[in-house]
């Protein structure tokens, strides 16, 4: 009788988790905090990733950023390898990231779904809007006045009325 586990790992990577903030206007790395267990995070904050699923089967792993941003915000990430096919996380924008581990607290939001990407808000679909999956594309979400807008390797593919509320950056991973 033999168990076999399968190591599934998604990363949002290096490149560029960057973010904007108004009151210093200048660009800062994203400093983490909120890990639940079976996350983990570089010294550097530019990687963050949950190792291996654990089979759980739900929305209960979480990382989001210790600044409040304020005005103009944005972050871009870039997504690893995905291994396995049990890969599902969600990294957006978020008013309180302490409300809980699931993707349905997060406000405005990438989702990760094995090899595809779509747009979700406040835990609800707003679809793919022509998003594509791919190792090289830089993902980001800005906020500027009264918009949200997501992009794709520079390409916008969506545009929403926003709040003005500080936000957090937060992430929601499945386990």
């Amino acid at each position: 009788d033999s168990t076999s586990t399968t190591s599934s790992t998604t990363r949002a990577s290096a490149t560029a988790v960057k973010a904007v903030n108004d009151r210093i206007d200048a660009l800062s790395t994203i400093r983490w905090t909120g890990l639940t267990a079976g996350m983990e995070a570089t010294a550097d904050g530019l990687v963050i990733r949950r190792p291996s699923a654990d089979g759980g089967g739900s929305w209960d792993h979480q990382i989001y950023s210790v600044e409040k941003f304020k005005g103009v915000v944005w972050f871009s990430f870039r997504v690893g390898e995905l291994d396995g096919d049990a890969n599902h996380a969600m990294l957006g924008f978020d008013v309180d990231p302490t409300a809980g581990t699931s993707y349905t607290t997060i406000d405005y939001a990438w989702y990760v779904d094995n090899n595809s990407m779509s747009i979700y808000e406040s835990g609800s679909s707003m679809g793919a809007n022509g998003a594509t999956w791919d190792v090289d594309s830089i993902y980001t979400i800005a906020r500027a006045g009264s918009k949200v807008r997501y992009y794709q390797d520079g390409v916008l593919k969506r545009t929403v009325d926003s709040h003005d509320n500080d936000l957090y950056i937060d992430s929601s991973f499945h386990s």
